[in-house]
């Protein structure tokens, strides 16, 4: 049975609880009540809700308004992912990868990583083209394995995954070495917010590569951007234009593809 499904089955009761709890966490200002919120989600999650479940993992994990618990949070995840919940098998991945609150176990977790990505969950697809592309967690390195799973979690704008396959094509990293590729996929990054992806197409921007013209301008606002985010070599970058410095940043500069979550 889907999680849908399952969902549909239980008690409206049930249902109307859960949906509270969210909308209680969601809330802003004082209509926000996270003591009631983990209250209500934990009553929908002992009543089988399988979201319940998965955020109740998250709620121990983060520690909002509720003890920080590991290992009660890897046991609500384990009973959403056996549910069907792909959210919580990359959870509890990520809980096995560390060995928090479960042991550790490399090929669990990958195991959990395959199931929730063969869903197309998009954090796990990105996390195994970060193995395959780096070549960790017992994975063989492959740039070509790893340029599909970034492929695939990019279809749902999945900004990490933007910017991997830009700097993939930048590289020529399993595929043909194209910079108007890379450029439109760190554009598209970008757009919504990765700020490695502004900090690279800041650096097209300023040396006029990739059949841009040098428009060091354009790569202050992206520096800037990226920047003010935290990002220490946009950061740099920014600085070194406001100082008339003669190059903000080396070329090669560029960072790896994005860690895993």
């Amino acid at each position: 049975m889907k999680t849908e499904e399952i969902i549909a089955s239980l008690d409206k009761e049930v249902i109307q609880t859960y949906e509270k709890a969210v909308a209680l966490a969601r809330a802003e200002g004082e209509d926000r009540d996270m003591k009631e919120a983990v209250k209500l989600m934990e009553q929908a999650a002992l009543a089988g809700h399988p979201m319940a479940q998965c955020n109740m993992g998250f709620l121990l994990t983060i520690g909002d308004e509720i003890e920080v618990n590991h290992e009660k949070a890897a046991e609500w995840f384990q009973k959403a992912a056996e549910l069907g919940v792909p959210q919580a098998m990359f959870n509890l991945a990520r809980l096995h990868r560390v060995g928090s609150g479960v042991e550790a176990d490399p090929q669990k977790s990958l195991a959990l990583l395959r199931q929730a990505a063969s869903m197309g969950h998009p954090d796990s697809l990105h996390n195994l083209g970060i193995f395959h592309y780096a070549g960790e967690m017992g994975v063989e390195q492959d740039y070509k394995a790893a340029v599909v799973f970034f492929e695939n979690a990019a279809k749902a704008k999945h900004a990490p995954s933007l910017y991997s396959l830009g700097l993939c094509y930048s590289l020529g990293h399993g595929v043909e070495k194209d910079d108007a590729k890379a450029i439109q996929y760190y554009e598209d990054a970008a757009r919504i917010g990765d700020t490695n992806a502004a900090f690279n197409l800041g650096l097209y921007h300023y040396y006029g590569e990739g059949g841009l013209e040098v428009n060091k301008q354009r790569a202050k606002e992206l520096f800037g951007a990226a920047a003010s985010y935290g990002h220490a070599k946009a950061q740099a970058a920014y600085s070194s234009i406001e100082s008339n410095e003669e190059k903000p940043a080396d070329k090669e500069e560029r960072n790896n593809p994005d860690n895993p979550g």
